[in-house]
């Protein structure tokens, strides 16, 4: 998908729009912000939007930890410490000041204060640092003490400045983000644009004005998208109401009919601009549990009891 990814299962779409970003040791630097639609944050960003250092903590039981990009991990509080839900292999432990610590599969580790704002990130021995005014992040220094500025107007984010001084102008409405304005080139500022409707993200444009449109059912499940050739892109989510779970996916534009492993409980369907279809077929832990592709191959898979993918078998009978 263009700008982002989407989640077939929960009809979650994802869409990133890098601002700047430089080398450096650890894990590199990078400012990314982030729309995630079915993220019920409200952040400096608006309503779905994050960057890459939003990442916080709330709540009490579970304990959530929300990433840059808006996804929410939710740890279950105990006399034992915190849990994560099965195939996150994240950890998450009391800090000595007061706050916490999460320890990522890659052997990074975010710090928070009790407030639950992150304050720093270390990664191969190197330290990103984060400073607050009035609860507002307002700089992110990297390992060497390069530095990124934010600058805030009414509270939300309005400028983001890299340590070569070179400056991006956010414009926030009650919506979100609406456009991201880059420094200027070659005395040309060039601007991307955001369209919102019933707070749904309807329309992306881009720096050269080519224009992406989205659109939604009444749960705001993404149902469609348009390019700026207009193509289109049909979805159904598998968790959509507006398209009732099925395991007998019959496609009229194919004129064939696939019966499901008897484990589906629920279809996820992409249809691409030329009529054909990919399904994906997710039992009642949300799990893909079978594929059927373009040319009509298939495949089924299976997972452990922490729900890692440990088999795939296709339709001539191969497993791996």
């Amino acid at each position: 998908m263009r700008f982002g990814e989407y989640n077939i299962v929960t009809g979650n779409m994802i869409m990133s729009f890098p601002l700047c970003g430089w080398t450096c040791k650890g894990q590199g630097f990078n400012f990314t912000l982030f729309f995630n639609s079915k993220s019920v944050q409200d952040t400096t960003t608006g309503p779905g939007w994050s960057h890459t250092f939003s990442w916080h903590i709330t709540g009490s039981n579970p304990k959530v930890v929300v990433s840059g990009d808006g996804t929410e991990i939710p740890f279950s509080v105990s006399s034992s410490g915190y849990t994560p839900p099965s195939c996150i292999h994240d950890s998450l432990a009391d800090d000595t000041n007061g706050g916490w610590i999460l320890t990522r599969s890659d052997n990074s580790r975010y710090y928070f204060n009790a407030s639950g704002l992150l304050t720093s990130i270390t990664a191969n021995g190197n330290t990103t640092s984060c400073t607050y005014s009035a609860g507002l992040l307002t700089s992110v220094s990297d390992a060497v003490g390069r530095t990124l500025t934010l600058g805030y107007a009414g509270g939300k984010l309005a400028t983001v400045t890299d340590y070569e001084n070179r400056q991006w102008t956010i414009l926030t409405t009650a919506n979100g983000v609406s456009s991201i304005a880059e420094p200027p080139l070659n005395g040309n500022t060039y601007t991307q644009s955001f369209g919102y409707t019933l707070g749904n993200l309807t329309s992306v444009t881009d720096k050269l004005g080519r224009v992406w449109s989205y659109a939604y059912d009444p749960d705001s499940f993404l149902t469609q998208m348009t390019d700026p050739d207009n193509k289109q892109w049909q979805l159904r989510a598998a968790n959509s109401t507006y398209a009732p779970p099925s395991t007998e996916d019959s496609l009229e534009q194919e004129e064939v009919s696939y019966v499901w492993p008897y484990d589906v409980s629920a279809v996820g369907v992409l249809t691409n601009p030329g009529g054909s279809s990919v399904s994906f077929g997710c039992d009642s832990l949300g799990r893909v549990v079978a594929f059927r592709g373009e040319t009509d191959d298939r495949a089924v898979f299976s997972y452990d009891a922490s729900n890692n993918k440990i088999s795939q078998q296709n339709d001539t009978g191969v497993v791996w």
